[in-house]
């Protein structure tokens, strides 16, 4: 794959799973899974203050094989962490971004509608009879 004036190679093992991109010829990332072929680790090499440093994120399943946390170490900067909570049906209804708490409505299995810790709309759905998203608005 050719993007802009870098070139991209990727490979997959044997479960599909990408292995080793490449780019300009040389490794860009590398993925650790775990035995259920979720991804655990990521590491991608990326520019930061002009020098190509490794980023690495690492991802963490519950029990119900659901992602519970991402956590994101890069070079010179404060570690990011995204935690998930999930209902029953395995929908996600509480995300903490770095402090940043949005939670999830849903009407059965489609999601209603997003809001902030004090229960403001981010966004909001609209649904046909269906129970399908035909539009969303954003409240800024």
């Amino acid at each position: 794959m050719i993007e802009g004036k870098d070139t991209f190679d990727y490979s997959y093992n044997q479960f599909n799973q990408l292995e080793n991109p490449k780019k300009n010829g040389l490794s860009h990332a590398s993925y650790v899974y775990d035995q259920r072929g979720k991804k655990q680790k990521e590491v991608m090499k990326k520019q930061i203050v002009g020098v190509l440093k490794d980023v690495t994120t690492n991802y963490t399943y519950d029990d119900a094989n659901q992602l519970a946390q991402v956590e994101t170490l890069t070079p010179g900067k404060d570690t990011s962490r995204v935690k998930n909570w999930h209902n029953g049906d395995g929908q996600r209804i509480r995300r903490d971004t770095d402090g940043t708490i949005t939670n999830y409505v849903y009407d059965e299995h489609a999601l209603l509608y997003t809001a902030d810790e004090n229960n403001r709309k981010i966004t909001e759905n609209v649904l046909n009879p269906d129970g399908e998203i035909v539009a969303s608005k954003r409240f800024d």
